[in-house]
């Protein structure tokens, strides 16, 4: 998201409905949380560009254990002031 939202964490969420009969098996959204913090890139994207996007403190775990487990590339983050 350009620029990043200071008033809003930017991390999206998909919650997957188990039990649903005809009707949307998945939902998505928006954290509605204060972002505390901003994540970087550490390298440059395709378009040429390094991303970024803030995040609350319970969204950075999130990111963090992504990270860790290989499923989303490596981040800098830092503190908002």
């Amino acid at each position: 998201m350009i620029p990043p939202d200071l008033k809003r964490c930017q991390a999206e969420w998909t919650k997957y409905n188990a039990f649903v009969m005809g009707g949307p098996t998945k939902t998505s959204g928006r954290c509605d949380s204060r972002p505390v913090f901003i994540a970087f890139e550490k390298d440059i994207g395709e378009d040429g560009k390094i991303g970024s996007m803030t995040l609350c403190a319970h969204c950075r775990e999130i990111l963090e254990a992504q990270v860790a487990i290989g499923k989303v590339a490596p981040v800098l983050i830092k503190k908002l002031k």
